[in-house]
C-alpha cells in the first residue's frame, strides 16, 4: 500500500513538472497567441512552482527531476531576477539624505464600481505625495479624495460614472499644459502634465489601456503601448509614465515600450511589488507602474495597501540624475 502511494505520489510530482515545462515554454512564446502573452505575466508562480518541486526531487534523491526542475526554475529567474531589491536599494540608502529635489508620486486603480474613497484619501495623506493619478475614477470617489485631502486644490481630468474610462490628476500645486490625449483613438484617454523637478521641466503622463482580454483587446492595448512608447521618444523634456498599463514586466510587448520609448522600469531594484488582483494574494501580478526617461531616477518603488479595489496603488519617488 505504502509503495502505490509512493508511486502516485511521485506520478503527481512528475505531472506538475510537465505543466510547469509547457507554460515555461509557451509564456516565452507571448507574441504567437495572445493567451500565451497572458502565461507570461505569472513568471513569479512559475518560479516559486518550480522551486518547491526542485526541492521535492532534491529531498526524494531523484537528479533527474532535479536538474529539469532547476532549469526551468532558472529560465523563470532570469527575467525577474532584474526586479529583486538590491542595487537599487542599496545605494537609495547610501546616498540618503538625497541632495536635490525629489517628486513623489502616486498611482491608483481605484476600480471604476468603488464608490467609496475613504481608505485611497488615507493611503494619500500617509505618503504625501506631489501629485496623485487616479484611473477607474468615478466622481463620488473623487468628491471623498478632495473632501479628505483639501490640500489637493488642483484636479484635472474626469470621472466617469458608467465605464473604466474615467482618469484624474490630483496635484498640490497648479501643472501646466494639462491635457487629456487619445494615444490610440480606439482606446481611453491618457492625460498628461508638466511639472517642475526644481528647474527643471519635467512631462508626467497618465495611462490606463484596455486589459487585454481577447485578440482585439490585446491588439488595442498593444497600439495603446507602442503609441506611448513613440510619443515619450518624442519628447523634448525627461518624461514619467505611470499608471495600470494591464501589462507585467515580462511581456514582449511591455520590453517594446521599454526601447521604443528610452524608458526605464521604476521596479528594478526594489522588488516585485505585485498589484493586482488584490482578492487572490497566490495570483498577484504588477501591472501598475512608474518608468522614466534616462535623465531620471526613481529613488524609492512601494506599494501600497488595499483601498477597496482589485488593484494595490504604488507610491514612487523620482529624482534627477
Amino acid at each position: 500500500m505504502r509503495i502505490e502511494i509512493r508511486r502516485w505520489y511521485w506520478r503527481l510530482v512528475g505531472l506538475a513538472l510537465v505543466a510547469g515545462a509547457v507554460v515555461t515554454f509557451l509564456s516565452f512564446l507571448g507574441r504567437a497567441w495572445w493567451p500565451w502573452e497572458l502565461l507570461s505575466h505569472f513568471r513569479v508562480q512559475y518560479l516559486a512552482g518550480l522551486a518547491a518541486l526542485a526541492l521535492l526531487y532534491l529531498l526524494g534523491r531523484r537528479w533527474p527531476g532535479l536538474l529539469l526542475a532547476g532549469l526551468l526554475a532558472g529560465l523563470n529567474l532570469l527575467p525577474v531576477g532584474p526586479l529583486l531589491p538590491g542595487r537599487a536599494v542599496a545605494q537609495a540608502a547610501a546616498e540618503l539624505p538625497r541632495p536635490g529635489p525629489t517628486l513623489r508620486l502616486v498611482s491608483m486603480n481605484a476600480y471604476w464600481q468603488n464608490t467609496d474613497g475613504t481608505l485611497a484619501a488615507q493611503y494619500v495623506a500617509e505618503t504625501v505625495p506631489d501629485v496623485v493619478l487616479v484611473v477607474e475614477a468615478r466622481s463620488r470617489l473623487l468628491a471623498d479624495l478632495r473632501a479628505a485631502l483639501p490640500e489637493y486644490a488642483y484636479v484635472y481630468g474626469h470621472a466617469s460614472d458608467h465605464d473604466p474610462a474615467g482618469i484624474v490628476l490630483l496635484s498640490r500645486q497648479p501643472l501646466a499644459e494639462v491635457q487629456e490625449l487619445y494615444l490610440n483613438e480606439a482606446d481611453r484617454p491618457a492625460i498628461m502634465a508638466r511639472l517642475w523637478l526644481g528647474d527643471r521641466p519635467v512631462t508626467l503622463i497618465g495611462v490606463h489601456p484596455t486589459i487585454p482580454l481577447g485578440a482585439g483587446r490585446q491588439e488595442r492595448r498593444n497600439a495603446t503601448l507602442a503609441a506611448l512608447g513613440a510619443w515619450v521618444a518624442a519628447q523634448p523634456e525627461e518624461v514619467i509614465v505611470i499608471g495600470d498599463l494591464n501589462i507585467s514586466p515580462w511581456s514582449p510587448y511591455f520590453a517594446d515600450l521599454l526601447h521604443v520609448g528610452g524608458l526605464q522600469d521604476g521596479r528594478v531594484g526594489f522588488g516585485i511589488y505585485p498589484t493586482w488582483p488584490t482578492p487572490l494574494p497566490l495570483l498577484q501580478i504588477p501591472i501598475d507602474h512608474a518608468l522614466v526617461t534616462s535623465g531620471l531616477q526613481v529613488t524609492h518603488f512601494a506599494s501600497g495597501p488595499g483601498i477597496g479595489s482589485d488593484h494595490r496603488p504604488i507610491v514612487v519617488d523620482v529624482a534627477g540624475r
